[in-house]
């Protein structure tokens, strides 16, 4: 048999209300997790930052540590310039018994310790329209009072929200490949030109070869 027309509209009305009530609760979330990811950057916390980053994140770290240590130099070309970057430079800090003593973890903390990830320039980025699906965020990005091309993910894993770093990443690729693109340089030459500037005269054929 039928219900009359009206239960079927306070049937709606009440769940449009706990779609939009659940969204709001989900995106003060998402938005206390970031800033709370922008503070632990700030004060160079890198253990408090690694509550907020995804696992994703982690895996990323591993497996930098994983390449400084077993990618041969065709492996390295291939890689974007980012990670070209990080591998070169991880091989650059570090000798065969020290990385093989570090996880994910302790890459991604250091980072934020030693202030690598740009800590003031990430507090730069503020969030702006979130969307949801399934156990994945994704927030439109403000920087300088303009939405940028790209958006920031996050995924919620043991029951809070937290920030896949690689989403940041990608708007360092980005830059960079722009500045190489303005620079009118090959990318190894600017990538070991950023080796230099940061750590001084190396060996450029010892880092293009496996730690390991």
């Amino acid at each position: 048999f039928l219900f009359p027309m009206r239960y079927y509209f306070t049937c709606i009305t009440f769940l449009l209300l706990t779609i939009n009530c659940n969204a709001n609760k989900q995106e003060k979330a998402v938005q206390q997790s970031f800033e709370a990811l922008k503070q632990a950057f700030l004060k160079r916390d890198g253990q408090t930052a690694l509550k907020y980053v995804s696992s994703s994140t982690i895996i990323f770290y591993n497996e930098l540590i994983n390449w400084a240590l077993h990618a041969d130099s065709i492996q390295v070309n291939s890689m974007t310039v980012m990670n070209k970057v990080s591998v070169l430079a991880i091989r650059a800090e570090k000798d065969l018994k020290m990385l093989k003593q570090t996880n994910g973890e302790q890459l991604f903390a250091e980072a934020v310790e030693k202030d690598k990830v740009d800590n003031v320039w990430f507090n730069q980025f503020t969030l702006d329209k979130i969307t949801f699906e399934d156990s994945t965020a994704l927030a439109s990005v403000i920087y300088e009072s303009e939405e940028i091309i790209f958006k920031f993910r996050f995924v919620f894993e043991q029951s809070s929200w937290h920030f896949d770093m690689l989403s940041f990443f990608k708007i360092n690729e980005y830059l960079i490949r722009d500045e190489i693109k303005k620079s009118n340089n090959t990318k190894n030459y600017y990538v070991l030109q950023l080796l230099k500037y940061a750590y001084g005269d190396l060996s450029e054929s010892d880092l293009w070869q496996p730690l390991e």
